[in-house]
């Protein structure tokens, strides 16, 4: 009677086997660390920018409703805040009226500066200051380029502000970044002879003024199409 034959592994075959699944946990466990690890550092960062961008949101969104742009070169609010003044070659402090402030009181003045690595901003005409910026973001510079602030020039208030730094919780999670933002005056702050003044677009002899298109010699009025001697009109054809 003959005996079955039985298959196996031998040891060499189990070594070997045993060699190569492990080599390839090794490599796999890494890699899936190394995403982790890149993920996480995506969401910090994320989260950091996040608090970066509504900061600088914030700033313009305040910036682009006040008036009466004052800026030095200076972290210490000094001289009159009220009195509009220009930083062609960049500053670190910028105040302003806020909304619905009243310009003759400086204790309502807003301000924004860079302290150290913060942003700091003021509401009560830089008393005192709160950071507005997370302890992860470090600003190395901050400047406000300010044009036409006075109000005897043809400019309209316009502020730019660049900011660069860095970003992160650790050595491995910090990243640079270069950012800017441009924001101009919402309300009007031109001479009296601009495109909305008396001479303007708009004024007496303007488009729709005394002696414009709908004037009272336009094409509806006294002696127009329809006027008392148009087409309608009493010696008209009608």
């Amino acid at each position: 009677m003959k005996k079955s034959a039985q298959n196996g592994f031998t040891l060499i075959e189990l070594l070997v086997s045993v060699g190569v699944f492990s080599i390839v946990m090794v490599i796999g466990i890494a890699a899936l660390l190394a995403m982790v690890d890149a993920t996480r550092k995506a969401q910090t960062l994320k989260s950091v920018m996040n608090n970066l961008n509504f900061a600088l949101e914030n700033m313009s969104r305040n910036i682009r409703v006040g008036t009466h742009y004052h800026c030095q070169i200076t972290g210490t609010p000094s001289g009159d805040l009220n009195a509009s003044q220009d930083c062609t070659t960049g500053g670190i402090l910028l105040a302003f009226e806020p909304r619905n402030g009243s310009p003759s009181t400086v204790a309502d003045q807003v301000v924004y500066r860079l302290n150290g690595e913060r942003i700091e901003r003021s509401t009560d005409g830089g008393v005192t200051f709160l950071s507005i910026t997370a302890p992860e973001v470090r600003i190395q510079a901050f400047k406000f380029y300010v044009s036409g602030a006075a109000s005897t020039d043809s400019l309209q208030p316009k502020v730019l502000m660049t900011v660069s730094g860095t970003a992160g919780i650790s050595a491995k999670t910090t990243t640079n970044f270069n950012l800017q933002a441009m924001v101009s005056e919402r309300l009007l702050d031109l001479p009296e002879v601009s495109s909305y003044s008396q001479s303007g677009y708009y004024a007496q002899s303007s488009y729709y003024g005394q002696s414009s298109y709908y004037a009272q010699s336009s094409y509806y009025g006294q002696s127009s199409y329809y006027g008392q001697s148009g087409y309608y009109g009493q010696s008209g054809y009608k």
